[in-house]
């Protein structure tokens, strides 16, 4: 376990307990840095571990500790065992206890290396969270904002400027017959055009200002604090600059023309919806013209307005659609972040494909959420993504948990829903995540919901999660249950762990599936 890493280790406490520690830490560590503080201002942000004495700790200062180590990992030392359950609370993520019994050299090697391994994998967690965000809310050839962020953001500028009467503008750009000129330059050249495209729009505009890519070739931009004459001036400087970019390219390219709409918020646009239909109405009046449109100019181009709204309804219909195509590409792109996990995590991966499968057959038979199939599909393939930051060992320990174990493996759907809580697209599955280990009787964890208190979805996952662990072999179980042994424990929990309307319907679907 010897390290070539300097680890910064801090002690807060006696003088006797500090000789018991630093022996044995200096054996397994030789290259640590031990400082000893007097109170919590001494410790520095650059540390790895800190050893605090329960001597020094007040209910008030454990509190502190909740909130100034909050991303640090903390090992508190008891006098014995019977302290152990008034620090119970204490323990979780980068948050242990050990006794002043167990230092020897074995033990307190142990719960260090334990808690720096955890925080190695609460940083892979970070990394991974930050990854599945930027994922889930930019275009992946642009890195512009995808559709759906862009829907979130608009509608939040659009009620922030409302509330204090402050004026927003929107901008949206279409390179007209961009689809039939990249069927000539080829896609490679069509997808360096609008990556171009893309880095102008940036370079032109704001940094208070969201660019996001709306369809193909389709671009909008929001600008907040911008009354419709000086997002002209930006819809101006977007078709001179945009205009070169598509001359400057291939000879081809110059049958690509920019068109640009433009409408701002006023007495007649009040919401998300009349902002975002207005300016492409304008912009289907720019394609026309051949020039830039506001949605002042569809007054007094009313008559044409009418004939065109079909094509403008179109559209908007079309790029409702991309926007789900492309939160289809996201959800799969978040899949493949989990699938790059280390190997000793995926037996996860088949394990919720099976749990999705048994869901979304479930859905199927109730009628009134039949609509819901997809999106239970998709919590159940990512109802175990805590996992990724539950140590292996502890995942495949063959024995009985003891109880900091148990409380340790059952934050995972917290921290599964707090890595999906920030991405958009996966905001629904989040409450599925977070409560598929409630129990019918209120039981369960982390709320301890009652009844139809737990969401339909995360009842269903919670049965047919359970229904795949039985049937499948267990660390602390090699040999799976027969498909009757499962069946009869499935009925056994129906009222107290399982709703019993899914039990019974669940029991059928498994009775004729093997009938066939």
């Amino acid at each position: 376990m010897l390290l070539t890493k300097v680890l910064n280790i801090y002690f807060l406490g006696r003088d006797s307990l500090k000789k018991k520690i630093l022996k044995p830490l200096s054996h397994v560590y030789p290259n640590m840095q031990f400082s000893e503080v007097q109170n919590f201002e001494g410790v520095k942000p650059d540390s790895d571990l800190i050893i605090i004495d329960s001597n020094e700790l007040s209910e008030a200062k454990l509190e502190k500790i909740t909130v100034l180590f909050k991303e640090t990992p903390v090992l508190i030392v008891i006098p014995d065992a019977k302290r152990m359950r008034e620090m119970g609370h204490f323990v979780s993520g980068r948050r242990d206890i050990i006794t002043e019994q167990e230092l020897n050299e074995a033990s307190i090697a142990r719960a260090a290396h334990y808690l720096i391994e955890r925080q190695k994998l609460h940083e892979q967690l970070k990394k991974a969270a930050y990854r599945l965000k930027d994922v889930s809310i930019r275009d992946d050839l642009t890195r512009l904002y995808n559709y759906q962020y862009f829907n979130e953001i608009l509608l939040q500028e659009v009620k922030k400027a409302s509330r204090y009467r402050r004026p927003l503008s929107l901008v949206v750009a279409d390179l007209k017959n961009f689809s039939k000129i990249n069927s000539a330059i080829g896609d490679h050249e069509g997808d360096r055009l609008l990556a171009k495209t893309s880095e102008t729009i940036l370079s032109t505009i704001r940094e208070v200002d969201i660019a996001a890519r709306l369809g193909d070739n389709s671009f909008a931009v929001v600008l907040p604090e911008t009354n419709m004459n000086a997002a002209v001036r930006v819809g101006d400087r977007l078709n001179d600059v945009l205009s070169a970019i598509c001359r400057s390219g291939k000879e081809t390219c110059n049958d690509i023309f920019v068109s640009i709409g433009i409408s701002s918020l006023d007495g007649e646009i009040k919401t998300k919806e009349d902002l975002l239909r207005d300016a492409l109405a304008a912009l289907e009046l720019s394609k026309k013209n051949g020039k830039l449109c506001t949605n002042e100019d569809l007054i007094s181009a009313a008559y044409d307005i009418k004939e065109d709204r079909k094509l403008i309804e179109q559209m908007h219909l079309r790029i409702v659609k991309i926007g789900s195509e492309a939160e289809e590409s996201a959800f799969h792109s978040t899949l493949k972040i989990i699938n790059e996990m280390p190997v000793h995590k995926k037996c996860l991966i088949p394990h919720s494909e099976r749990v999705a499968f048994y869901a979304e057959r479930l859905v199927k038979k109730i009628e009134k959420i039949n609509g819901m199939a997809h999106k239970i599909s998709r919590a159940a393939l990512v109802h175990d993504i805590g996992k990724l930051a539950i140590d292996n060992e502890l995942l495949n320990k063959k024995e009985k948990l003891n109880n900091k174990e148990r409380v340790l493996l059952e934050q995972h759907s917290t921290f599964g829903s707090q890595m999906l809580n920030n991405i958009p697209f996966l905001s629904n599955e989040y409450e599925i995540v977070l409560c598929h280990h409630e129990r019918y009787d209120g039981c369960g964890y982390p709320q301890g919901l009652k009844g139809e208190e737990i969401p339909i979805g995360a009842r269903i996952v919670s049965l047919t999660e359970a229904w795949d662990t039985m049937i499948n072999p267990q660390p602390y179980r090699e040999k799976a249950l027969s498909l009757d042994e499962a069946l009869l424990e499935i009925n056994k929990g129906a009222g107290t762990q399982f709703d019993p309307e899914l039990v019974q319907l669940f029991a059928s679907l498994i009775t004729n599936t093997c009938a066939n």
